[in-house]
């Protein structure tokens, strides 16, 4: 289990890494990669009401 969950952040560090790297040598500018911003491509917004 300590194992899978290494894999998982070592994967999700390394991916956030090389976004910022490829951005910066292809773009002209500052913009970085935020854990939030990588949550919210994967886990999109919801609009969740709960009406009683």
């Amino acid at each position: 289990m300590q194992e899978t969950l290494f894999v998982i952040a070592t994967v999700v560090f390394a991916y956030v890494h090389l976004f910022n790297k490829i951005a910066g040598m292809y773009f002209d500018t500052d913009r970085t990669l935020t854990l939030q911003d990588l949550y919210r491509r994967v886990v999109p917004p919801t609009d969740f009401h709960i009406q009683l």
